[in-house]
């Protein structure tokens, strides 16, 4: 069962790096930090990949992963700013809605269709969305969703999590044409090389690249053991099952926000967040036909 604590392993370093990337937020601006989760990911992607070796590439690999990067590139900038700008024990477990716009997307591009338990695990996560505010419903029934969306950082996230789930179909499709490790060294160099020409354009200055390093590299870092933790759990068991569990980083932000930032409402939000992450197990195990 190696596996079960890979995953969840996964998913506390995820949270990790969402917690430093917080916090790198008064030293550097949002393209520069988004360019940071993957530069300086990168060193680990390539020690992973020295061990495990280049494989023999399929048909559609490029396309997809060149895709993958485009979308990818856009949902970190956003990310980033996500983050900034809102609490991330409400940010964080946003991600759970990226299973429910797989269910969407699946049928239309890849012609997976969801069943009567995968709409069961929707209702879910759009019931744990509610709880997450739940204490506002003395306003009103609906003032729970009416309040996380005054949230700017729940709207950039809904963004997010769409764009997750488009790259997710691309990157189902590059996977089955290479291996877990050299695709994620190939997404890290075109995002890399993406994300740094944003920061050229777009940011005041990429200089916090060096002047901050120490607080930059880190996020890198995090992110990096996360996901080769990620792949190495889909080496041992089914990719669903280790994805599922990776999901238990929603929690992990919850308590970040409590214990680091003193952020309020931690209950409704653990409450809100362990039905979403029941709705996004629902949605993995059983919501394709």
């Amino acid at each position: 069962m190696l596996w079960v604590l890979l995953a969840v392993v996964s998913g506390f370093f995820n949270a990790s790096k969402d917690t430093f990337q917080k916090r790198a937020a008064i030293h550097a601006d949002d393209y520069v930090i988004a360019l940071s989760v993957w530069l300086f990911a990168l060193p680990v992607f390539l020690i992973a990949l020295a061990i495990d070796g280049i494989p023999i590439i399929g048909n559609g690999f490029w396309l997809a992963v060149v895709l993958s990067a485009a979308f990818n590139s856009f949902a970190y900038v956003l990310g980033a700013r996500a983050l900034r700008v809102s609490p991330i024990s409400i940010v964080g477990p946003m991600l759970a809605l990226t299973p429910a716009w797989l269910l969407l997307l699946g049928p239309l591009l890849i012609g997976e269709n969801p069943t009567v338990w995968g709409a069961g695990g929707v209702l879910l996560v759009m019931a744990g969305t509610y709880f997450m505010r739940f204490g506002e419903r003395k306003k009103g029934f609906l003032e729970p969703f009416k309040a996380l969306a005054r949230e700017p950082g729940v709207r950039m996230m809904i963004v997010v999590t769409f764009l997750f789930g488009i790259s997710s179909i691309l990157d189902k499709i590059a996977l089955k044409a290479s291996s877990p490790v050299f695709y994620i060294t190939i997404l890290s160099i075109l995002l890399s090389a993406i994300l740094f020409t944003m920061a050229r354009i777009k940011s005041k200055s990429i200089k916090p690249m060096i002047t901050k390093v120490k607080h930059l590299v880190p996020i890198g870092v995090l992110f990096g053991l996360s996901l080769i933790a990620q792949m190495i759990a889909f080496s041992l068991t089914i990719v669903v099952y280790a994805t599922s569990l990776k999901r238990s980083d929603m929690l992990f932000s919850i308590i970040y926000g409590k214990l680091l930032f003193k952020e309020k409402e931690i209950k409704s939000r653990l409450l809100g967040a362990s039905i979403m992450l029941a709705g996004a197990l629902l949605i993995i195990f059983k919501g394709r036909a």
